[in-house]
């Protein structure tokens, strides 16, 4: 007989009934029989479909699907495993269910009403089934029977029929709210299972997302934690000096904290002080000596060297460092000037670790000079004088010419500055200077001790001959010399002195013989400044002579230009050759030999009749000319070029090779 199973009263928000639980019975060695409805793969009228992650039927109500059929187990091994799929030690073996008898089709009666004494038995009954409830273990529930919505329910006997369920209660309705990401909200006894297992799932389905995000955190920490660790290794001197210091030999001689050496070690020897290479250099004259620094060697990283003594000390621009260049004299004592012997240069070095340490640097002076002209000499001289640091057994060469050297050192070279023209390498003739290059040397009996150079500018009296031209011709007995030089200098041509006027400008005619050439020379001279000299040749010629050569150069010619033919593009035209007549329109300007004027070109010459025709004409001549003159000019198109008329800003240029008057 199937045992009876009460109704049970509907619990709302409540796990469990009220009421003594009597301890369950032995289970019993058969399998729950289906209902019909779930062996035809339908659920069984009241039992929920739904189940949590669990196993456990879903509180919510509805139908429950029966549980599959148990596989066969194995001989000796537990059918119960942990999440790792471990048969778990705690149960022995299972033994397998019988098979499941069919259905039976005798009518089902209904229960009989409830009452206490049925109510403990079908509570009995209901803990001897094997429950179908199992843990994550896998081990069956020790709460016995199945719970649907509310009630217990017992399974048939083996052979029977089942008794038909109970008229399931209606499932409380349950309003599910939209959930939030995170902590779900606190539910009051109302509240349904089925909401709490909903934000459950969502916060689960959030979670891989929460991870990945955690996970790229973790990468981009772990890189920037590897950047660092890979800069603190490169710049380890930088940041952590004094970390390193006990691991370096010498620290402690340079006023660092040097580590503690083992018993029985030799201490490490002490670190040589840093060398710094450095060199004199003079100007060219000699007057002024300067310290230019060099490379730094150290066995130990030098962060920074500063002057140690001078003005400079103590200052920003204290700091040395190479190609820096500080004056000798910043190391003597006050007004003293360099002299031959050893300077001693203090220089304070800070190391990488903090530590600083004085240091000297010892330089021999091996010599010294100055270069100056000798005012109170009748011409410009230059002269030289030494003193050497070691005299005995020195000798000493200027420019190629031995010079004697003193007991107390001293050594005195002069010359004319004219006596070095066309010295190569020597002597350099600037527009306004003179620049001399005078190498020495200090040699004893071995070779050169020493060497160097002195180099000195000698200003040069100015001086500017702007007529005749050099090389030029003339048909005139004589010739206007002029041109212009310093104020109050003084001008002598071919030995005769020439008045200069307060601005310098000067001025005089000189006499030329017939069918001669004759070489002018002019020198202007001043004191303290070297004298200048020009020359200027000048050929007297006749008429004819003159434009027979005109003439010889027009048969050259290969073509015949007319002012028509360039005057609008003359730069077209630049370097070909022309022949113009013209009328001189403006007085001759001279400048250094080249007289320049404007001249209005003839018809005869390609110029329109209704028009003005003009041509600047450039060209180095004795010959004098005047305003109104008319001229035969042959010569080179040099393009067109700017003026200071009004009425021709801008004019044709040509450089003549004769001007013949006509």
């Amino acid at each position: 007989m199937p045992v009876p199973i009460p109704a049970i009263a509907q619990r709302a928000g409540a796990d469990h009934v009220a009421g003594p639980v009597p301890p369950p019975a032995p289970a019993p060695t058969y399998a729950p029989a289906m209902s019909p409805a779930a062996a035809a793969g339908g659920p069984a009228a009241g039992l929920s479909s739904k189940r949590t992650v669990l196993g456990v039927p879903s509180p919510a109500g509805g139908a429950i699907a029966p549980p599959p059929p148990s596989p066969p187990p194995v001989a000796a091994v537990s059918a119960q495993r942990t999440v790792l799929g471990v048969p778990s030690p705690a149960a022995g073996p299972v033994a397998p269910a019988p098979p499941l008898p069919p259905p039976a089709a005798a009518p089902v009666s209904p229960p009989p009403p409830a009452s206490s004494t049925s109510w403990d038995a079908a509570q009995a009954a209901l803990a001897a089934l094997p429950s179908s409830k199992r843990t994550m273990l896998g081990v069956p529930s020790p709460a016995g029977g199945i719970e649907v919505a509310g009630q217990v329910s017992a399974m048939p006997a083996p052979g029977e029929a089942p008794a038909p369920a109970a008229e399931p209660p209606a499932p409380p309705k349950v309003e599910v709210a939209p959930v939030a990401f995170g902590p779900p909200a606190e539910s009051g006894p109302t509240k349904s299972r089925l909401a709490a297992t909903q934000v459950d799932r969502e916060s689960f389905i959030g979670g891989p997302a929460r991870s990945r995000a955690g996970l790229v955190t973790a990468i981009v920490v772990g890189l920037l934690a590897a950047i660092g660790i890979v800069l603190v290794l490169v710049f380890r001197d930088e940041l952590f000096g004094a970390g390193e210091a006990p691991a370096r030999a010498g620290d402690g001689a340079a006023g660092g904290t040097a580590g503690a050496a083992r018993p029985g070690t030799p201490a490490p020897p002490p670190a040589a002080p840093p060398q710094i290479a450095a060199k004199l250099v003079w100007s060219g004259d000699g007057s002024s000596i300067e310290l230019e620094f060099g490379q730094i060697v150290s066995e130990r990283p030098v962060r920074e060297i500063r002057l140690g003594a001078g003005p400079k000390a103590g200052t920003p621009d204290a700091v040395v460092r190479p190609g820096a260049r500080v004056p000798l004299s910043d190391f003597l004592e006050s007004g003293a000037e360099p002299a031959p012997g050893t300077v001693r240069v203090p220089l304070d070095v800070t190391f990488g670790d903090g530590t600083t340490q004085r240091i000297e640097n010892v330089l021999t002076v091996p010599y010294t000079f100055r270069a100056a002209l000798d005012a109170g000499a009748a011409e410009p001289t230059i002269v030289l004088t030494f003193r050497l640091a070691t005299p005995e057994g020195r000798t000493l060469l200027v420019a190629g010419t031995e010079v004697a050297v003193a007991a107390d050192g001293s050594a005195t070279w002069r010359s004319p500055v004219e006596a070095l023209r066309g010295r190569e390498g020597v002597y350099a003739e600037k527009s306004s200077r003179i620049d001399l290059t005078l190498p020495f040397a200090v040699r004893d009996g071995a070779g050169v001790v020493a060497e160097g150079t002195a180099t000195a500018s000698v200003p040069v009296v100015p001086l500017r001959v702007d007529f005749p031209g050099d090389g030029s011709r003339t048909t005139d007995a004589a010739v206007w010399v002029r041109g212009e030089t310093a104020p109050g200098a003084s001008l002598m041509l071919d030995g005769a002195a020439v008045t200069v006027a307060d601005n310098g400008v000067f001025a005089v005619e000189v006499p030329l013989a017939a069918d001669a050439t004759r070489t002018l020379e002019l020198r202007a001279s001043r004191a303290g400044a070297a004298a200048r000299v020009a020359t200027v040749t000048v050929t007297r010629t006749t008429a004819a002579a003159l434009a027979r050569a005109a003439d010889e150069w027009a048969a050259a010619l290969t073509e015949r230009l007319g002012y028509a033919d360039f005057g609008a593009a003359a730069d077209s035209f630049r370097g070909r050759k022309v022949e113009l007549l013209g009328r001189i329109s403006s007085v001759p300007a001279t400048r250094e030999g080249v007289s320049s004027f404007v001249m209005y070109v003839d018809t005869e010459s390609g110029c329109p009749a209704a028009e003005v025709c003009a041509v600047m004409v450039h060209v180095s001549t004795a010959q004098a000319l005047s305003e109104r003159d008319r001229v035969r000019v042959l010569g080179e198109i040099l393009g067109r070029e700017k003026t200071t008329s009004e009425k021709f800003p801008e004019l044709p240029a040509i450089r003549a090779a004769f001007v013949v008057p006509r």
